[in-house]
């Protein structure tokens, strides 16, 4: 989930996804994104991501953290009212 102003880079469709070394891990198919405030994330969506114990509480933890560090890095502000690009995909493939 990411949205960092006014441009949404990410688009529906299929993408490769890549490590840190820039080899492909596999390919993903996006079928659904859709705008939401970060406070407007629920449960559901927390535990559909599928990191941590599943629980909201560890996604607005995890969450927060990392779009603190990115806002410092981008230039952007962090609030709760702040828009995330919210992704719905499934693997494709996945390469060796």
């Amino acid at each position: 989930s990411r949205y960092h102003g006014e441009n949404i880079v990410e688009e529906a469709g299929l993408s490769i996804i890549l490590n840190g070394s820039e080899e492909p891990l596999c390919l993903v198919d996006t079928f659904e994104i859709t705008i939401k405030k970060y406070s407007d994330i629920d449960a559901e969506w927390a535990k559909a991501e599928g990191e941590g114990d599943l629980s909201l509480d560890y996604w607005q933890t995890a969450h927060w953290k990392f779009f603190t560090k990115e806002a410092e890095l981008d230039g952007y502000k962090v609030s709760k009212d702040m828009l995330l690009a919210c992704e719905r995909f499934r693997i494709v493939h996945k390469f060796k």
